[in-house]
This record gives structure tokens, C-alpha cells and sequence, in this order.
């Protein structure tokens, strides 16, 4: 589904998105200049999902210096590795627990910050959290993984 909309001189939108048989979503939006993010949530009579974005910073003449490399990563459900490119780029190649590989490309913030989302290929299961590059390591926040 795509949608557009645009923010107001305070920072803030909200975007009704019909769809067809189905109720339709609220998305409201709140740009922070200063964090260079945007928060907000999607809802409709049935739920309600949280939106944290950061902005991409990095760029050929601003390169991803703190955090390029690569990094070994272990989660419940899941090993792999993870790469950082000058860019800010990031590519997660792993395994999860019953042998089947999986891939995941995102960017990291400028704080460091990288959004993890897997689904399985063709199942109602999904693993994802924040994690953040800190000191040469990958530290995993808050999230609400699902067992694979």
C-alpha cells in the first residue's frame, strides 16, 4: 500500500488510507528535525503498530567511519553475520536453528541504530528488533521476537 501526505510547519501529519474490505488505517506522524527521526503508529479498530524511523545520514563525502565492518551476531532463532559499508548499508546473511538461510538489508542511524526484521518465507512467523553498533559490537534492544 502505498500513501503520501505531508507535514505541517509543526512537525506532524496524519494519512487515513482506505482499503477495500477492510477498515481503513490511521497513520499519524510526528517529524523530530533535531533527531533527525520520525515517530508515529498505524491503527485501525484492531490494532495499533508503532513507527520509529531514522533518517540516513550517511554518505560518500559522511562515511559510516564508526560503524563499517563486519560483526557476528547471535540471536534466540538465528546466527549470522552482519555488514556495515562506508555507506551505512547494512546486510545480515544467516541461518536460523533449522537450516534455513536467511538475508536482511536495512541502514544504520547516524546513532548507531539498525531496524532487524526477518519473516519466514510462507509462515505467520517473524523475528525483529532495534539493535544498536555501540563500541565495535551490535547490542540488541527491546523487541518481540517469535520463535522459529
Amino acid at each position: 500500500m502505498k500513501f503520501s501526505g505531508n507535514f505541517d510547519d509543526n512537525g506532524a501529519a496524519q494519512i487515513l488510507s482506505a482499503r477495500q474490505g477492510k477498515s481503513g488505517l490511521t497513520t499519524t506522524l510526528q517529524f523530530d528535525s533535531a533527531d533527525e527521526t520520525v515517530t508515529g503508529s498505524v491503527t485501525d479498530a484492531g490494532f495499533v503498530a508503532q513507527i520509529k524511523a531514522y533518517r540516513n545520514v550517511f554518505s560518500p563525502s559522511y562515511p559510516a567511519l564508526d560503524y563499517e565492518g563486519k560483526y557476528k551476531v547471535v540471536v534466540p532463532g538465528a546466527t549470522g553475520v552482519a555488514t556495515v559499508d562506508a555507506l551505512g548499508n547494512v546486510t545480515f546473511l544467516g541461518t536460523l536453528t533449522n537450516g534455513t538461510g536467511v538475508s536482511q538489508a536495512s541502514a544504520v542511524s547516524r546513532d548507531g541504530y539498525w531496524p532487524f526484521y526477518l519473516q519466514r518465507s510462507g509462515a505467520n512467523e517473524t523475528f525483529w528488533s532495534w539493535n544498536q553498533f555501540t563500541n565495535g559490537a551490535v547490542r540488541s534492544l527491546p523487541g518481540l521476537p517469535s520463535d522459529y
